[in-house]
């Protein structure tokens, strides 16, 4: 599983696939499967760089309202089916 607001938008698929593939160049891991996963925000728990990086580089140009805070982009459907799909396969 790679967890990443790319993963949120269908505009940043794939460079949420290229996360993954960076990793797995350097980590030299072979997994059989993996799954792309969007975050979320979280502002509570940033500093005021972060919050900014958050706003003017990950989420911009993005339909994201920086002045509501904390938002789950996750699809907890989508990690619940994709963890089962994988320990169905080793069954």
């Amino acid at each position: 599983m790679s967890i990443s607001l790319s993963a949120a938008f269908p505009d940043g698929l794939e460079e949420a696939g290229e996360y993954v593939t960076e990793m797995l160049m350097r980590t030299r891991l072979k997994p059989d499967k993996t799954l792309l996963v969007a975050g979320a925000v979280r502002t509570s728990q940033y500093d005021y760089f972060a919050t900014q990086v958050i706003r003017h580089v990950v989420m911009r140009g993005r339909e994201y309202d920086a002045s509501a805070g904390e938002h789950e982009f996750t699809d907890w459907g989508a990690i619940s089916d994709g963890v089962r799909a994988f320990l169905n396969a080793r069954v």
